[in-house]
């Protein structure tokens, strides 16, 4: 593992939550999303947690290159 392959796995976990919750994301070439985004523990530990949380933002934000969803979008 290397920093980058780390940052690709996290990348796509994220993708994987946000796609769960109805969102859809941009890819790229290698199926990676095409934006940078992240997601605190302190917002969600879990893709189960992640829908629940991300549903009942009102408004919710939007996911452009870079965000990162915290506990303060709660």
């Amino acid at each position: 593992n290397s920093p980058k392959t780390c940052a690709e796995a996290q990348l796509g976990q994220f993708y994987r939550w946000a796609q769960a919750a109805g969102v859809t994301l941009p890819i790229d070439e290698k199926g990676l999303p095409a934006i940078a985004i992240e997601v605190s523990p302190l917002f969600a530990t879990d893709e189960a947690t992640f829908i629940q949380k991300w549903n009942s933002l009102d408004p919710k934000p939007t996911l452009d290159d870079d965000v990162y969803v915290g506990a303060e979008d709660e």
